[in-house]
């Protein structure tokens, strides 16, 4: 945790993000120089974007523990936005946060301390970070590990400890809601599939409800149309989409916003076995509608189709947000850095845009259009699973909005954002993309 300080005693060394500070009056600012008897690094961030503040910190930060400081003390510039610094604390807990669970020699975490900080900013940074980093930690696990029981205790717990309401529904209570495209998808596996409803109801004003739907598949081999060796090694990570909106609806209660959002994942494993669900099949679903297989390793959709039926069905969500490792064609389209969204609710995806610019999570904005919705009829059944026609990242988003009925419906599609090979601005493995994106952009709409 972040500690505030007024004293420069008791840290290996100083870090000073900005140009100008009381502390260095007179003092000919270098990037790096001895100050009082100890090393200061500094950047001189206070003219860059909000993400290459970001950025510059983190490799600020990366360099004193390169050096081998364990104790370092951070100065802003006190000119620097109040979004500003929460964004960069947070991150700076988020790469303080390594996932070493399974190695033998784990990664020393750096005692980092803040120097004359408004309380206020470290405790909206904290917030935010542990929201972040317990989504990371969600993701991070293995398969064999983190499987939708699992996933489903570790929800109960965080929605206990945040004073959200939360029901686990077994599969014979996933049975009798008819969702069948879920089950379809879990049958291959001995791990039991997990349906998870949280709910905070802050805004009794209102009678907006936002759903928050993320994909659950805590592990995807692909089913029969089997990934490759290579392509499965990361697969655990397929469930980032639950873990989002997990953080997200914990994070929005510990802030006490004023909202009305509910969080829902179908959690399951997509396996093979003679149990399997096939190429071919003809399946239903929650809302009656019939669903042609035509790839049993676009299993995702089939998950959130139930899940967002439920949402606005059973629990009365006026809006839906759904996110998702969804699709490989977002990754062509947009690389890792950059999240799709297709969205047909103009309100929402403002207040997307404008959360956005807040976090720094970078999203770009993908089309309605009804004629790429047409090559998700089927001629055997009301819909396929799959399409042949391009534009995967908006025909998948487009099959899931048949499901959100007239409700308004935003899809993103994080399959290049959840999980990376680290950079400045994220951590190498989970990067708990969209917890922040969500729960800014939910506040956001309330306002």
């Amino acid at each position: 945790m972040i500690e505030n300080t007024l004293s420069l005693l008791g840290h290996d060394v100083v870090l000073f993000l900005g140009k100008a500070h009381r502390l260095f009056d007179g003092v000919a600012l270098k990037d790096t120089q001895v100050f009082q008897d100890k090393v200061l690094l500094h950047a001189d961030i206070t003219e860059k974007s909000l993400r290459d503040k970001i950025k510059s910190s983190v490799a600020l930060f990366k360099k004193a523990k390169s050096l081998g400081y364990k104790k370092v003390l951070f100065v802003f510039d006190k000119q620097l936005d109040q979004n500003d610094i929460i964004q960069i604390l947070k991150k700076l807990e988020v790469f303080n946060t390594p996932f070493d669970t399974y190695l033998e020699k784990k990664t020393d975490v750096i005692k980092i301390s803040v120097y004359d900080m408004d309380q206020s900013i470290l405790d909206e940074a904290k917030m935010r970070s542990e929201a972040v980093n317990f989504a990371r930690y969600l993701v991070n696990e293995p398969g064999n590990v983190m499987t939708p029981t699992k996933l489903s205790t570790e929800a109960l717990n965080w929605a206990n400890n945040h004073n959200i309401e939360v029901e686990v529904y077994d599969e014979s209570k996933i049975k009798a809601l008819k969702m069948d495209a879920f089950l379809s998808v879990a049958k291959g596996s001995v791990e039991t599939p997990k349906f998870m409803v949280l709910r905070y109801l802050n805004n009794p004003e209102s009678s907006e409800r936002i759903g928050l739907v993320g994909k659950g598949v805590t592990y995807d081999s692909g089913g029969l149309a089997i990934k490759s060796t290579a392509g499965m090694v990361t697969m655990h990570s397929d469930m980032g989409g639950s873990a989002a909106v997990i953080g997200a609806i914990g994070l929005l209660a510990a802030q006490n916003a004023k909202v009305n959002a509910i969080a829902v994942v179908a959690a399951c494993e997509n396996m093979i076995s003679g149990s399997s669900f096939k190429n071919g099949d003809i399946i239903g679903s929650m809302s009656g509608k019939t669903i042609e297989v035509m790839n049993t390793d676009a299993e995702g959709r089939l998950t959130l189709a139930d899940a967002i039926y439920y949402a606005h069905s059973n629990e009365g969500a006026t809006r839906i947000i759904d996110i998702a490792t969804l699709t490989g064609a977002a990754i062509a389209a947009l690389g890792n850095q950059i999240t799709a969204v297709v969205s047909d609710d103009e309100a929402m995806f403002k207040a997307l845009e404008i959360a956005s610019i807040q976090t720094q999570d970078k999203v770009w904005r993908m089309p309605v259009d009804d004629e790429l919705a047409q090559a998700n009829h089927a001629t055997r059944a009301d819909l396929k699973n799959a399409t042949t026609v391009g534009a995967g990242t908006t025909t998948a988003a487009l099959f899931l909005k048949a499901f959100a009925d007239d409700i308004p419906w935003t899809h993103l599609d994080i399959a290049g954002t959840a999980y990376g090979k680290g950079t400045d601005f994220d951590p190498q493995g989970a990067t708990g993309v969209g917890v922040e994106l969500l729960s800014d952009t939910v506040k956001g709409f309330f306002k």
